[in-house]
């Protein structure tokens, strides 16, 4: 348990409550300019997936052909999200950064279950929501997945170390939120085994024998689950999400643990790692743990890197798929050592007042705000060498260009168009690009075929990218939309086809 601390009845629960109130107002602050932005890339894919099939957007993932198994967020969020807002990307930004703050006010009362002093845990819930290390997270609609099952796993483990307590709820409320974990993202899954080593290390009052026993549906669960991905779904041998045994897993739980800490950070483009490269957040992380066990915190080491360890594993084994957007479930465990040691800093003699204490933590929200809002604004505007004059973010960068397609298209388009042919025509900013590389940005930046149709609203609406000097016919030759497009998705129609 961690040592009694000075500080430790200082906090109130009246400021307590001022404080994440306070986080909840630094985070809009910092993030919510992001809901100007309009969707990019799979966003569109999902969104005509639910508006064109939206049983076979749920049910689909409940095939036998390997892959993910994400029916409740990246299939049931998006049919019902498509009906209340339609295409109105503010508004599924605005939820995304609600669950976000949600989320916030979770890990604060998980760390504190996980027996963090309040004043820990209220920076370790500060450090969490206003991380840039979350950046795309909050940016990408598609990131829903990450949200939803982040707030469910803080659900599961809160209602599951409620539930070892005598005269405590029922512990199936644990259980059915580690079940709509399971359906949101894979990360979710070894929720049970922090659960029973947080119940042991933690010495809660229960014997770890019993809590074993008490959290029988949730082995149940963990077993049923395991055998329907193995059994039925199978696991991806190939492909970006092909799953590979290897180094692989030891060099990306490495990257991860160093990008757990990168709390004030500018994202590279793709943020894919290659081959391992120590970098000096590795030196933080052991410095983090050697400190913890100098203090006889052996147990807390253990939890923290354990949560990282399990919850990382998932994607962990993908070995072409190594992205910042993977550490925002298993960060907790990182965020977890920070807290506690930020927590010997606040309760150290100057800060043993109350109001000391107040200060102290105000001021720290302050600094913190601060570095986010500049690191939020670097992320949205930095521009890299290899993609000059193009955003260095990927989400951001084709947000901006489908905006400007649908924009220009929408303004042309034919509503009685039985297909649509666009052609990359004209490069301005090649800048040592590859003509292919700027065509396959916009591309992507539009989902392909699936933001097409969504814009002309129809899902059999026949669509072909195409270049210059290609043949444009298609299937049904008569009434087609052509138009020429560039490099940041302006387009200009070259007519309807008779």
């Amino acid at each position: 348990m961690t040592p009694s601390s000075p500080g430790r009845d200082l906090v109130t629960g009246r400021m307590t409550a001022v404080f994440l109130a306070g986080v909840t107002i630094a985070v809009v602050i910092c993030y919510g300019q992001l809901a100007r932005y309009f969707f990019a890339q799979d966003d569109f894919i999902l969104l005509q997936k639910a508006a064109c099939d939206p049983a076979g957007a749920v049910f689909g993932f409940f095939r036998d052909s390997p892959g993910q198994f994400r029916p409740l967020t990246k299939g049931l969020y998006f049919v019902l999200a498509h009906r209340l807002f339609g295409m109105n990307a503010f508004l599924y930004h605005t939820a995304a950064l609600a669950i976000h703050i949600v989320n916030i006010i979770l890990v604060y009362t998980v760390l504190r279950r996980w027996k963090a002093e309040t004043p820990a845990a209220l920076v370790g819930a500060a450090l969490f929501g206003l991380s840039s290390g979350f950046f795309h997270v909050l940016a990408w609609v598609a990131c829903i997945q990450q949200l939803v099952a982040m707030m469910f796993v803080l659900l599961t483990i809160k209602w599951g170390i409620d539930a070892m307590h005598v005269d405590a709820p029922p512990v199936w409320k644990s259980a059915v939120a580690y079940v709509v974990a399971l359906l949101s993202f894979e990360e979710a899954a070894a929720i049970p085994f922090a659960l029973l080593v947080s119940t042991a290390l933690l010495r809660e009052p229960v014997e770890t024998r019993r809590a074993f026993q008490k959290l029988w549906l949730h082995w149940v669960v963990f077993g049923a689950y395991c055998l329907f991905m193995l059994l039925w779904k199978g696991l991806p041998g190939e492909g970006v999400y092909g799953v590979h045994f290897g180094a692989n897993i030891v060099r990306n739980l490495a990257t991860y643990a160093a990008w757990s800490l990168h709390y004030f950070t500018v994202l590279p483009g793709l943020a894919g790692a290659g081959e391992f490269t120590f970098q000096k957040m590795h030196g933080v992380a052991i410095a983090l743990v050697a400190y913890h066990l100098i203090r006889g915190r052996w147990q807390h080491v253990l939890l923290g890197l354990m949560f990282f360890v399990v919850m990382a594993l998932p994607a962990a084994v993908l070995d072409k798929h190594t992205y910042f957007l993977h550490t925002y479930i298993p960060s907790l465990g990182i965020t977890y050592l920070v807290a506690l040691a930020a927590g010997d800093v606040l309760t150290m003699r100057p800060f043993r007042s109350t109001d000391g204490l107040r200060g102290v933590l105000g001021v720290t929200l302050v600094v913190l705000t601060a570095a986010a809002f500049h690191y939020s604004r670097a992320n949205e505007k930095t521009v890299a060498p290899w993609s000059d004059p193009f955003r260095s973010s990927f989400v951001i960068r084709r947000a901006l260009i489908s905006q400007t397609m649908f924009s220009s298209i929408g303004d042309q388009k034919s509503p009685d168009a039985d297909g649509v042919v666009l052609v990359y025509s004209r490069t301005q900013f090649a800048r040592g690009n590859k003509e292919s590389w700027n065509n396959d940005n916009v591309i992507n930046a539009v989902g392909g075929a699936a933001g097409i149709r969504l814009l002309y609203g129809r899902c059999d609406l026949e669509v072909r990218f195409t270049t210059l000097g290609e043949d444009l016919a298609l299937s049904e030759p008569h009434g087609v939309d052509v138009f020429y497009y560039d490099d940041l998705g302006n387009c200009r129609i070259k007519g309807k086809r008779q």
